[in-house]
Protein backbone atom coordinates (compact mmCIF):
# COMPACT_ATOMS: atom_id res chain seq x y z
CA UNK A 1 0.00 0.00 0.00
CA UNK A 2 2.93 2.34 0.65
CA UNK A 3 4.27 1.71 -2.85
CA UNK A 4 0.83 2.41 -4.32
CA UNK A 5 0.51 5.60 -2.26
CA UNK A 6 3.90 6.93 -3.36
CA UNK A 7 3.23 6.08 -7.01
CA UNK A 8 -0.21 7.73 -6.90
CA UNK A 9 1.21 10.84 -5.21
CA UNK A 10 3.96 11.21 -7.82
CA UNK A 11 1.47 10.75 -10.66
CA UNK A 12 -1.01 13.25 -9.24
CA UNK A 13 1.85 15.61 -8.44
CA UNK A 14 3.48 15.53 -11.87
CA UNK A 15 2.43 19.14 -12.65
CA UNK A 16 3.38 20.69 -9.32
CA UNK A 17 5.97 23.43 -8.91
CA UNK A 18 7.60 25.56 -6.24
CA UNK A 19 5.51 28.24 -4.57
CA UNK A 20 5.23 30.59 -1.62
CA UNK A 21 7.27 29.57 1.48
CA UNK A 22 9.70 27.46 -0.54
CA UNK A 23 11.36 30.67 -1.72
CA UNK A 24 12.74 31.07 1.78
CA UNK A 25 14.34 27.62 1.68
CA UNK A 26 15.70 27.92 -1.85
CA UNK A 27 16.62 31.57 -2.24
CA UNK A 28 17.53 33.02 1.15
CA UNK A 29 19.16 30.18 3.10
CA UNK A 30 22.81 29.13 3.05
CA UNK A 31 23.07 25.45 4.12
CA UNK A 32 26.74 25.95 4.99
CA UNK A 33 25.95 28.72 7.49
CA UNK A 34 24.85 27.42 10.94
CA UNK A 35 23.03 30.67 11.67
CA UNK A 36 21.02 30.26 8.46
CA UNK A 37 20.18 26.65 9.33
CA UNK A 38 19.00 27.62 12.79
CA UNK A 39 17.05 30.72 11.82
CA UNK A 40 13.27 30.25 12.18
CA UNK A 41 10.73 30.21 9.40
CA UNK A 42 7.78 32.12 10.81
CA UNK A 43 7.54 30.58 14.31
CA UNK A 44 9.03 27.21 13.37
CA UNK A 45 12.44 25.67 14.01
CA UNK A 46 13.13 24.16 10.57
CA UNK A 47 16.75 22.95 10.63
CA UNK A 48 15.97 19.38 9.51
CA UNK A 49 13.67 20.38 6.58
CA UNK A 50 16.31 22.86 5.44
CA UNK A 51 18.98 20.15 5.43
CA UNK A 52 16.63 17.85 3.50
CA UNK A 53 15.92 20.54 0.88
CA UNK A 54 19.62 21.25 0.50
CA UNK A 55 20.29 17.54 -0.03
CA UNK A 56 17.65 17.27 -2.76
CA UNK A 57 18.99 20.38 -4.49
CA UNK A 58 22.53 19.00 -4.37
CA UNK A 59 21.47 15.61 -5.72
CA UNK A 60 18.80 16.53 -8.30
CA UNK A 61 18.89 20.28 -8.80
CA UNK A 62 15.72 22.35 -9.19
CA UNK A 63 14.69 21.49 -12.73
CA UNK A 64 11.92 19.18 -11.49
CA UNK A 65 9.65 19.30 -8.47
CA UNK A 66 9.12 15.53 -8.38
CA UNK A 67 12.23 14.68 -6.29
CA UNK A 68 10.91 17.01 -3.60
CA UNK A 69 7.47 15.37 -3.71
CA UNK A 70 9.13 11.94 -3.62
CA UNK A 71 11.00 12.85 -0.43
CA UNK A 72 7.78 14.13 1.14
CA UNK A 73 6.05 10.86 0.20
CA UNK A 74 8.79 8.80 1.81
CA UNK A 75 8.47 10.79 5.02
CA UNK A 76 4.73 10.17 4.81
CA UNK A 77 5.41 6.42 4.61
CA UNK A 78 7.75 6.74 7.60
CA UNK A 79 4.90 8.31 9.55
CA UNK A 80 2.34 5.69 8.49
CA UNK A 81 4.75 2.91 9.49
CA UNK A 82 4.97 4.55 12.91
CA UNK A 83 1.18 4.50 13.25
CA UNK A 84 1.17 0.81 12.31
CA UNK A 85 3.83 0.06 14.93
CA UNK A 86 2.06 2.14 17.57
CA UNK A 87 -1.36 0.50 17.23
CA UNK A 88 -0.47 -3.08 16.29
CA UNK A 89 -1.20 -5.94 16.44
CA UNK A 90 -4.73 -5.17 15.25
CA UNK A 91 -6.60 -4.82 11.99
CA UNK A 92 -7.36 -1.29 13.19
CA UNK A 93 -3.63 -0.51 13.05
CA UNK A 94 -3.44 -1.53 9.41
CA UNK A 95 -6.57 0.45 8.54
CA UNK A 96 -5.25 3.55 10.28
CA UNK A 97 -1.88 3.31 8.50
CA UNK A 98 -3.51 2.85 5.10
CA UNK A 99 -5.88 5.77 5.68
CA UNK A 100 -2.93 7.96 6.64
CA UNK A 101 -1.11 7.02 3.43
CA UNK A 102 -4.07 8.24 1.35
CA UNK A 103 -5.18 11.08 3.64
CA UNK A 104 -6.21 13.45 0.88
CA UNK A 105 -8.08 15.65 3.36
CA UNK A 106 -4.61 16.83 4.41
CA UNK A 107 -3.55 17.28 0.78
CA UNK A 108 -1.14 20.14 1.53
CA UNK A 109 1.01 17.63 3.38
CA UNK A 110 0.99 15.26 0.41
CA UNK A 111 1.77 17.61 -2.48
CA UNK A 112 3.54 20.65 -1.06
CA UNK A 113 7.10 19.51 -0.40
CA UNK A 114 7.63 22.43 1.96
CA UNK A 115 5.34 20.58 4.38
CA UNK A 116 8.07 18.04 5.03
CA UNK A 117 8.42 20.02 8.25
CA UNK A 118 4.93 19.14 9.52
CA UNK A 119 5.05 15.56 8.25
CA UNK A 120 8.57 15.03 9.58
CA UNK A 121 7.58 16.35 13.00
CA UNK A 122 4.61 13.98 12.98
CA UNK A 123 6.73 10.99 11.95
CA UNK A 124 9.37 11.61 14.61
CA UNK A 125 6.64 12.19 17.20
CA UNK A 126 4.80 8.97 16.40
CA UNK A 127 8.01 6.93 16.55
CA UNK A 128 8.79 8.62 19.90
CA UNK A 129 5.48 7.26 21.16
CA UNK A 130 6.46 3.81 19.85
CA UNK A 131 9.82 4.06 21.62
CA UNK A 132 8.02 5.04 24.82
CA UNK A 133 5.81 1.95 24.63
CA UNK A 134 8.97 -0.13 24.41
CA UNK A 135 10.48 1.75 27.38
CA UNK A 136 13.28 3.40 25.46
CA UNK A 137 13.09 6.93 26.89
CA UNK A 138 16.48 8.09 25.55
CA UNK A 139 15.48 7.18 21.99
CA UNK A 140 12.10 8.85 22.48
CA UNK A 141 13.83 12.03 23.68
CA UNK A 142 16.07 12.11 20.59
CA UNK A 143 13.09 11.61 18.29
CA UNK A 144 11.11 14.35 20.04
CA UNK A 145 14.05 16.72 19.66
CA UNK A 146 14.22 15.92 15.95
CA UNK A 147 10.49 16.55 15.67
CA UNK A 148 10.83 19.94 17.34
CA UNK A 149 13.60 20.78 14.84
CA UNK A 150 11.14 20.10 12.00
CA UNK A 151 8.18 22.19 13.11
CA UNK A 152 6.56 23.75 16.15
CA UNK A 153 3.84 21.09 15.85
CA UNK A 154 6.38 18.50 17.02
CA UNK A 155 6.06 19.93 20.54
CA UNK A 156 2.56 18.45 20.82
CA UNK A 157 4.07 14.98 21.09
CA UNK A 158 5.97 15.85 24.29
CA UNK A 159 2.87 15.89 26.57
CA UNK A 160 1.56 12.81 24.74
CA UNK A 161 4.76 10.91 25.54
CA UNK A 162 4.68 12.27 29.11
CA UNK A 163 1.26 10.66 29.57
CA UNK A 164 2.52 7.34 28.22
CA UNK A 165 5.55 7.25 30.54
CA UNK A 166 4.78 4.78 33.29
CA UNK A 167 7.95 5.41 35.25
CA UNK A 168 9.01 8.75 36.71
CA UNK A 169 12.66 8.23 35.88
CA UNK A 170 11.75 7.80 32.19
CA UNK A 171 9.94 11.14 32.22
CA UNK A 172 13.20 12.89 33.15
CA UNK A 173 14.37 12.31 29.56
CA UNK A 174 11.69 14.72 28.35
CA UNK A 175 13.92 17.51 29.61
CA UNK A 176 16.12 16.90 26.56
CA UNK A 177 13.66 18.05 23.84
CA UNK A 178 12.25 20.75 26.12
CA UNK A 179 15.65 22.26 26.88
CA UNK A 180 16.77 21.92 23.26
CA UNK A 181 13.73 23.83 22.04
CA UNK A 182 14.06 26.49 24.74
CA UNK A 183 17.73 26.99 23.86
CA UNK A 184 16.84 27.41 20.19
CA UNK A 185 13.94 29.71 21.01
CA UNK A 186 16.00 32.01 23.22
CA UNK A 187 18.85 32.16 20.69
CA UNK A 188 16.85 32.36 17.45
CA UNK A 189 13.11 31.77 17.70
CA UNK A 190 11.92 34.64 19.83
CA UNK A 191 12.69 37.09 17.05
CA UNK A 192 9.56 35.81 15.27
CA UNK A 193 7.16 36.35 18.19
CA UNK A 194 4.27 38.41 16.89
CA UNK A 195 5.13 37.93 13.22
CA UNK A 196 1.48 36.97 12.68
CA UNK A 197 0.09 37.90 16.08
CA UNK A 198 1.52 38.07 19.59
CA UNK A 199 0.55 34.67 21.06
CA UNK A 200 0.98 35.76 24.67
CA UNK A 201 -1.77 38.37 24.87
CA UNK A 202 -5.05 37.79 26.70
CA UNK A 203 -6.96 38.23 23.43
CA UNK A 204 -4.89 35.56 21.67
CA UNK A 205 -5.17 33.06 24.53
CA UNK A 206 -8.93 33.59 24.80
CA UNK A 207 -9.37 32.40 21.20
CA UNK A 208 -7.53 29.11 21.78
CA UNK A 209 -10.35 26.98 23.34
CA UNK A 210 -12.73 27.70 20.49
CA UNK A 211 -9.99 27.04 17.95
CA UNK A 212 -9.20 23.68 19.59
CA UNK A 213 -12.83 22.56 19.50
CA UNK A 214 -13.37 23.76 15.96
CA UNK A 215 -10.14 22.19 14.73
CA UNK A 216 -10.98 18.80 16.22
CA UNK A 217 -14.43 18.92 14.64
CA UNK A 218 -12.97 19.95 11.27
CA UNK A 219 -10.24 17.29 11.42
CA UNK A 220 -12.63 14.46 12.23
CA UNK A 221 -15.09 15.60 9.58
CA UNK A 222 -12.39 15.66 6.92
CA UNK A 223 -10.71 12.42 7.96
CA UNK A 224 -13.93 10.40 8.03
CA UNK A 225 -15.76 12.15 5.20
CA UNK A 226 -18.74 12.64 7.54
CA UNK A 227 -18.77 16.42 7.29
CA UNK A 228 -19.13 18.91 10.17
CA UNK A 229 -22.75 18.26 11.16
CA UNK A 230 -22.58 14.48 11.43
CA UNK A 231 -19.23 14.79 13.18
CA UNK A 232 -20.83 16.82 15.97
CA UNK A 233 -23.47 14.11 16.43
CA UNK A 234 -20.83 11.36 16.50
CA UNK A 235 -18.64 13.27 18.96
CA UNK A 236 -21.60 13.84 21.27
CA UNK A 237 -22.49 10.13 21.15
CA UNK A 238 -18.88 9.12 21.80
CA UNK A 239 -18.65 11.55 24.71
CA UNK A 240 -21.79 10.17 26.35
CA UNK A 241 -20.60 6.58 25.78
CA UNK A 242 -17.21 7.39 27.31
CA UNK A 243 -18.78 8.93 30.42
CA UNK A 244 -21.03 5.89 30.88
CA UNK A 245 -18.13 3.50 30.33
CA UNK A 246 -15.96 5.29 32.90
CA UNK A 247 -18.85 5.28 35.38
CA UNK A 248 -19.10 1.52 34.91
CA UNK A 249 -15.44 1.01 35.62
CA UNK A 250 -13.70 1.35 32.25
CA UNK A 251 -10.32 3.04 32.42
CA UNK A 252 -8.76 4.32 29.21
CA UNK A 253 -5.26 3.13 28.42
CA UNK A 254 -2.27 5.45 28.49
CA UNK A 255 -2.26 5.46 24.70
CA UNK A 256 -5.87 6.62 24.51
CA UNK A 257 -5.25 9.43 27.00
CA UNK A 258 -2.03 10.36 25.19
CA UNK A 259 -3.96 10.66 21.93
CA UNK A 260 -6.53 12.98 23.51
CA UNK A 261 -3.88 15.08 25.27
CA UNK A 262 -1.75 15.32 22.13
CA UNK A 263 -4.73 16.36 20.01
CA UNK A 264 -5.65 19.19 22.37
CA UNK A 265 -2.00 20.23 22.77
CA UNK A 266 -1.48 20.32 19.00
CA UNK A 267 -4.33 22.69 18.29
CA UNK A 268 -3.59 24.78 21.38
CA UNK A 269 -0.03 25.33 20.12
CA UNK A 270 -1.25 26.20 16.64
CA UNK A 271 -4.08 28.32 17.98
CA UNK A 272 -1.81 30.61 19.98
CA UNK A 273 -0.50 32.07 16.76
CA UNK A 274 -3.20 31.27 14.22
CA UNK A 275 -6.59 31.18 15.98
CA UNK A 276 -7.49 34.62 14.63
CA UNK A 277 -7.24 33.41 11.02
CA UNK A 278 -10.40 32.22 9.24
CA UNK A 279 -10.99 28.50 8.64
CA UNK A 280 -8.95 25.43 9.50
CA UNK A 281 -6.04 24.62 7.18
CA UNK A 282 -5.83 21.10 5.65
CA UNK A 283 -2.15 20.93 6.61
CA UNK A 284 -3.08 20.27 10.25
CA UNK A 285 -5.07 17.12 9.47
CA UNK A 286 -2.04 14.88 8.93
CA UNK A 287 -0.36 15.88 12.18
CA UNK A 288 -3.60 15.42 14.11
CA UNK A 289 -4.36 12.02 12.55
CA UNK A 290 -2.08 9.84 14.76
CA UNK A 291 -3.57 11.42 17.86
CA UNK A 292 -7.07 10.75 16.52
CA UNK A 293 -6.19 7.12 15.78
CA UNK A 294 -4.85 6.65 19.31
CA UNK A 295 -7.70 8.44 21.10
CA UNK A 296 -10.48 6.62 19.22
CA UNK A 297 -8.89 3.16 19.16
CA UNK A 298 -11.36 1.71 21.76
CA UNK A 299 -14.26 2.32 19.35
CA UNK A 300 -12.79 -0.30 17.03
CA UNK A 301 -11.82 -2.85 19.68
CA UNK A 302 -15.21 -4.57 19.91
CA UNK A 303 -15.59 -8.04 18.41
CA UNK A 304 -18.52 -9.46 16.51
CA UNK A 305 -20.10 -9.12 13.10
CA UNK A 306 -21.99 -5.91 13.74
CA UNK A 307 -19.00 -3.92 15.12
CA UNK A 308 -16.84 -5.30 12.32
CA UNK A 309 -19.39 -4.24 9.69
CA UNK A 310 -19.61 -0.75 11.19
CA UNK A 311 -15.83 -0.42 11.30
CA UNK A 312 -15.54 -1.58 7.69
CA UNK A 313 -18.19 0.94 6.64
CA UNK A 314 -16.43 3.82 8.40
CA UNK A 315 -13.13 2.81 6.80
CA UNK A 316 -14.66 2.52 3.32
CA UNK A 317 -16.34 5.93 3.55
CA UNK A 318 -13.20 7.57 4.95
CA UNK A 319 -10.86 6.03 2.38
CA UNK A 320 -13.05 6.83 -0.62
CA UNK A 321 -13.62 10.40 0.61
CA UNK A 322 -9.89 10.93 1.08
CA UNK A 323 -9.02 9.49 -2.32
CA UNK A 324 -11.32 12.02 -3.98
CA UNK A 325 -9.84 14.76 -1.77
CA UNK A 326 -6.37 13.63 -2.81
CA UNK A 327 -7.27 14.05 -6.48
CA UNK A 328 -8.91 17.44 -5.98
CA UNK A 329 -6.15 18.62 -3.66
CA UNK A 330 -3.41 17.87 -6.16
CA UNK A 331 -5.22 19.97 -8.77
CA UNK A 332 -5.58 22.83 -6.32
CA UNK A 333 -1.90 22.70 -5.38
CA UNK A 334 -0.91 22.64 -9.07
CA UNK A 335 -3.04 25.73 -9.65
CA UNK A 336 -1.34 27.59 -6.78
CA UNK A 337 1.99 26.98 -8.50
CA UNK A 338 0.79 28.94 -11.55
CA UNK A 339 -0.46 32.03 -9.69
CA UNK A 340 1.45 34.98 -8.27
CA UNK A 341 2.37 32.71 -5.34
CA UNK A 342 4.73 30.81 -7.62
CA UNK A 343 8.33 30.63 -6.43
CA UNK A 344 11.14 31.04 -8.94
CA UNK A 345 14.27 29.45 -7.42
CA UNK A 346 17.42 31.38 -8.23
CA UNK A 347 19.85 28.53 -7.64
Amino acid sequence: MAVVAVALTLWLGRDLSFFMDECDFLNTRDPTDPASLLAPHNEHWVTIPLIAYSGIVAAFGISSYLPFVALLSLVHVFTAAGVLALLRPTAYALGAAVLLLFLGSGYENQFWAFQIGFVGATGFGVWAMVATRHRRPALAACLLTAGAACSLTGLAFIPAVAVMNGRRRDAVWLAVPIMAFLAWYLAFGRQTVGIHRDPFTVEAIALVPGFVVGSIQSTLGRMTGFGPTLTVVVLAAVGVAAVVAVWRGWRPSGLVVAGAVGLVALFAIIGLGRAHLPGYAPRYVTTAAPFVFAAFAPLFAFKGRVPLALAATVFAVALSSNLFAMRDGSAQMAHLGTTDLRCEPDR
